[in-house]
């Protein structure tokens, strides 16, 4: 075929395409078609559909497949109870909200997703990272709207004034920012809240403890502070780490916890401190033993005039019937001879103690009771000067 031919067919069909085409477009009301691959939906003059203003740049590059997030906006005034600003919340996860002007009252956001129940839904504060079910101040605020329908704002309680808003949603995911700062309060996160930023303190919601942010363990409900150990203590409420080496005492007279001791002495009458020069009857030294089964009990005379004489005993501590402590209920389970000569006189009261041996004057095979007492008596004028040591045997 002739060149010339040739493109005059080709003109011709391409005017007969474009003239076709034309008069599709601007007489039906949608035409769908495809372009590179792309499929495009043309809405027509006579369609009815009102699409507002369109932002042919941004329809373009939607077109061309360089967004990759579908953004919504919406705005609006409110200037009395119960007026909205509503946006189409369909296919968005996230709408930021800002509220400015000069308005007194309170503004929630509230969502329907789809069974026409609204539903107040919290207020991220963009600069706080805090979250609230409203607000009364201006601010800039994030929605999580996943799954919504429709998304409102609107004036819950007004006053006086305009509050402008501000509406866009977007389609991609939620982020999760921790460069900011935590906000003053106490903020649920997870089982435990923050009740002071400023000393980086972190307490559990039971308030059993506290972690600093170093990570140094200052308290905790296993854990109990430090304390020294101490006799006659309370109930202890710490772990096995101090209660294991404690002995509970008799409910009836004293409900307490003692330490375990090891072999121990005490001197209920000190060295050479106790010189009499009258008839002494009965004088008696109340003692605690903690644990020990027995004791070695040291008499010794520094000092003792003509024809005197001194007397140890030792004695079980009763209790009277209304659980008090009494002089009258003092029971004798050991006495010593009259002793006259100076220098150490040793007795040993032990349960299951053999016969008095080396220095040993004298031996009692008894148990040592919990509660007992050491008693002397001196009988005549002259003085004397003594000291008694009791050393507990477990």
């Amino acid at each position: 075929m002739d060149r010339k031919w040739f493109v005059l067919i080709s003109i011709s069909l391409a005017a007969l395409l474009f003239t076709s085409c034309l008069s599709l477009l601007t007489q039906t009301d949608i035409v769908s078609f495809g372009i590179g691959g792309r499929n495009v939906v043309w809405l027509g003059p006579n369609s009815g559909v009102d699409i507002g203003d369109v932002d042919v740049e941004d329809r373009i590059d939607r077109l061309a497949g360089r967004m990759t997030n579908y953004d919504v906006l919406e705005d609006g005034t409110l200037a009395a109870l119960n007026e909205t600003v509503e946006i189409v919340g369909a296919g968005l996860s996230t709408i930021g909200i800002g509220v400015s002007g000069t308005w007194v009252g309170t503004i929630v956001v509230e969502i329907d997703v789809g069974d026409g129940v609204w539903d107040v839904a919290p207020l991220i504060d963009q600069t706080m990272g805090s979250a609230a079910l409203s607000t009364t101040v201006n601010g800039n605020f994030l929605v999580g709207t996943a799954g919504a329908v429709t998304v409102r704002v609107r004036a819950s309680v007004w006053t006086s004034g305009e509050a402008v808003i501000y509406m866009e949603g977007t389609s991609a995911p939620a982020g999760v920012f921790l460069s900011r700062s935590i906000p003053t309060g106490v903020n649920a996160i997870g089982t435990v809240g923050v009740t002071d930023v400023t000393t980086g303190t972190i307490t559990a919601d039971d308030g059993g403890g506290s972690i600093t942010v170093d990570g140094t363990v200052t308290g905790d409900t296993e854990l109990a502070a430090a304390a020294a150990a101490a006799d006659d203590a309370a109930n202890p409420t710490i772990p096995q780490v101090g209660a294991l080496n404690s002995l509970y005492n008799s409910t009836t007279v004293d409900s307490s916890w003692d330490r375990e001791r090891n072999n121990w002495s005490e001197w209920p009458f000190p060295n050479d401190c106790y010189t009499y020069e009258a008839p002494v009857t009965g004088e008696t030294v109340k003692m605690t033993n903690y644990n020990a089964k027995g004791a070695y009990i040291v008499v010794n005379i520094t000092g003792i005039g003509a024809g005197q004489t001194l007397t140890v005993k030792g004695y079980i501590n009763d209790y009277d019937g209304a659980g008090a402590e009494a002089s009258d209920q003092m029971e004798c389970i050991w006495a010593s001879a009259a002793l006259t000569p100076t220098g150490r006189h040793t007795y040993i009261i032990y349960p299951g103690v053999g016969a008095a041996a080396q220095d040993v004057v004298a031996t009692v095979s008894y148990p040592l009771p919990r509660l007992w007492a050491i008693g002397v008596t001196v009988v005549n004028n002259e003085p004397i000067t003594f000291s008694i040591g009791v050393h507990y045997i477990n």
